[in-house]
């Protein structure tokens, strides 16, 4: 009878504290139910401390620091916490409501990074940019320090995220994730997009791009609501001359609009995994696999201006010490840790330059063009025309294209009747 007398005097406490102002040994109390591992005693308590916002989550991060308990043991909670998966990692707390985070914006004076992505961030099993944003991004100690210093972090998902198993038949399995991608949107305390960031992008390149657009809503905070829409165009437009400029330095960029617009029709699963350079090396073999794979015939000629700008640009792949632990200790055993860290470097480049100087030069003329007057709207079209996956197809391109020999095409709707 212990446990439900545990769980009854955990409800009572919680109960309490709902009502009482703080007391000395309160929060220790809490905590300790907090990493109870029973998720029944836990769970309240764990959903009281993040209702308490960022501030006491620093406080349970620096406490884990300095205990004398294994860190690993805190993660479970950290994790609920924070609403991110590896958040001991990163120190980073994460709004899900975005009315929150918008109260928030409003008393701080900060602006919104608005993650959204297929899958939650509180998954293993999230979509591919997502998993390299935790372990590249946000583990690094320029990048976590600053987003923590001047932003209010926030994500949505925007749909579950397609997961697929290989099963060797001898207890052997591969689980993963495919198709799917991630956009950073910079928005003010009212929901309003400013600026968007498609993709995975390199630390460094990353955290230029955050400054200028955190520079630009002190700006936009600073004028009079009237002049607010010139003043976000004449950014944009600004940011395009930018753009024309460091491309005509290197010889212009090749005379073709996106590939994967014109790819789209033929193999849509093909065009929007090409987009993403690291996440293609994690997910083609899978797709290759299933027989979901079509060469991307379309896109191949930007390899080689992709290739080179990201060889003039080696620090767009270069990753922190945080980082660069954090995924050698991830690695799967018989692995060539420093041959895998050098390509996924090289890929990083690669991903930071299509995502900057394509993907973000179609964002900045979206803005221009009047097309991203609010968030849902932009959204729309940033999944639907930027990352090929519209929310018109519920298989996001994964249907087999034609006869496969399986009843149905191998399609289970669950709890539904054929």
């Amino acid at each position: 009878m212990r446990r439900p007398a545990l769980v009854l005097s955990a409800v009572l406490f919680l109960a309490a504290a709902a009502w009482c102002p703080p007391v000395p040994g309160l929060e220790d109390r809490l905590l300790a139910l907090a990493l109870d591992h029973d998720p029944v005693v836990a769970g309240p308590a764990r959903a009281q401390l993040r209702a308490e916002g960022p501030s006491t989550f620093a406080e349970i991060l620096a406490r884990c620091s300095s205990g004398t308990r294994p860190a690993s043991d805190w993660d479970e909670a950290l994790d609920m916490i924070a609403q991110q998966r590896g958040s001991r990692h990163c120190g980073l707390y994460w709004y899900t409501d975005l009315a929150a985070a918008e109260r928030a914006a409003a008393q701080s004076g900060k602006p919104i990074l608005a993650l959204h992505l297929l899958g939650r961030l509180t998954d293993e099993r999230s979509c591919a940019n997502s998993r390299f944003f935790r372990s590249i991004l946000y583990t690094n100690r320029a990048v976590a320090d600053y987003l923590r210093g001047n932003v209010v972090l926030y994500w949505h998902s925007e749909r579950p995220v397609p997961q697929v198993t290989i099963d060797f038949g001898d207890g052997r399995r591969i689980e993963t994730t495919i198709a799917g991608n991630c956009v950073h949107y910079l928005l003010d305390a009212e929901g309003r997009p400013l600026d968007a960031l498609p993709g995975l992008y390199g630390p460094s390149e990353f955290l230029t791009q955050l400054r200028t657009d955190c520079a630009m809503h002190h700006q936009w905070r600073a004028a009079d609501r009237d002049h607010r829409p010139a003043l976000l165009t004449a950014f944009h437009q600004e940011q395009l001359e930018a753009m024309r400029v460091a491309l005509f330095s290197v010889g212009g960029a090749p005379e073709t609009e996106i590939p994967s617009m014109v790819a789209w029709a033929v193999a849509p699963i093909a065009a929007s995994e090409s987009l993403a350079v690291s996440k293609c090396g994690v997910e083609a073999p899978v797709l290759k696999a299933v027989r979901l794979w079509r060469e991307p015939a379309a896109v191949d000629g930007m390899t080689g201006w992709v290739s080179m700008l990201a060889d003039m640009h080696p620090e767009f792949g270069r990753l922190d010490a945080a980082s660069t632990s954090l995924i050698r200790s991830r690695l799967a055993d018989g692995r060539d840790a420093d041959n895998d860290l050098a390509n996924l470097a090289l890929s990083l480049a690669r991903d930071t330059v299509q995502d900057e100087y394509i993907l973000h030069t179609l964002i900045h003329r979206q803005f221009v063009d009047g097309g991203a007057k609010d968030l849902q709207t932009l959204d729309r079209w940033v999944y639907d025309r930027l990352f090929l996956t519209p929310e018109s197809d519920p298989w996001l391109g994964l249907l087999p294209p034609g006869y496969d020999g399986l009843d149905h095409n191998g399609i289970v709707v669950v709890g539904a009747k054929r």
